[in-house]
């Protein structure tokens, strides 16, 4: 009995938009290429991405400096919540001591 197993495509998964990557010629011996940002929408050289195999061109779609944004943020939204998570946390306790203390007494 054969079963009908799928291949994976070598050339990587199947992007749903278009990889913007244009080659700009600063000379004749020397050509840049640039890929645009999807967050900030801002042509960069391929150098400000970082890498990630899981695309099919191998980078981010999102600049370094981008990435690097969105990461602060979460970081400083984390901590927010964990933050007023913390402080409910101690005041309860500190309720619960109180009344043990007072049983006690």
């Amino acid at each position: 009995m054969k079963r009908n197993i799928s291949k994976k495509s070598r050339r990587g998964p199947i992007t749903k938009y278009p990889i913007v990557i244009a080659k700009i010629e600063e000379s004749p011996h020397v050509t840049t290429e640039i890929k645009k940002c999807s967050h900030c929408g801002i042509f960069h050289s391929l150098t400000h991405f970082h890498k990630n195999k899981s695309h099919s061109h191998g980078l981010y779609t999102a600049c370094r400096y981008c990435v690097s944004k969105q990461r602060r943020e979460s970081y400083k939204q984390y901590n927010k919540t964990r933050e007023k998570k913390i402080r409910k946390e101690e005041k309860t306790w500190q309720e619960q001591q109180t009344q043990e203390r007072s049983e006690l007494d």
